[in-house]
């Protein structure tokens, strides 16, 4: 095989998983991403089984409507800093952006409003489901405090 025959194979192959792993796949159910580091990609993984989608949807009705906040939810210090949504899939019942953090739903954009999340239920099943897809390990859970919010 000649080195130009090589170079197109692997070419070849290479589009063959973009395309099969890019950005098709990333557009459906919800992206979740754990705003846990500055200076380094955050863990990140995609809802999209419909029993977490209804999961999701449930949590947001649940959510009592409050007075909106002047300031986001989502602050910028160092550490945990709570977790932002985004409805790539346009899953319906559920806004297109949304901040999840100590008891409290923040919707982004532009039709702004701010929920409770009861016994921040919503936030520690997000974070239980990270555990779950294998993006945070049980020790950063551990740093967390995941079982110990209230």
């Amino acid at each position: 095989m000649t080195k130009i025959a090589r170079l197109t194979c692997v070419f070849s192959t290479l589009l063959a998983v973009v395309a099969w792993h890019g950005p098709a796949a990333a557009e459906e159910g919800l992206k979740v991403e754990i705003l846990i580091y500055s200076g380094r990609p955050n863990p990140t993984y995609v809802l999209k089984q419909k029993s977490q989608l209804d999961q999701a949807i449930t949590f947001i009705k649940k959510g009592k409507k409050l007075k909106s906040m002047e300031k986001s939810i989502i602050t910028p210090t160092l550490g945990y800093r709570g977790i932002v949504v985004e409805n790539k899939g346009k899953v319906a019942g559920l806004p297109e952006r949304f901040a999840v953090y100590q008891g409290n739903v923040e919707v982004m954009g532009k039709a702004r409003a701010n929920f409770t999340d009861g016994g921040r239920a919503f936030e520690k099943y997000l974070l239980k489901e990270a555990q779950r897809q294998k993006v945070i390990d049980l020790k950063m859970s551990r740093q967390l405090k995941v079982n110990e919010m209230k």
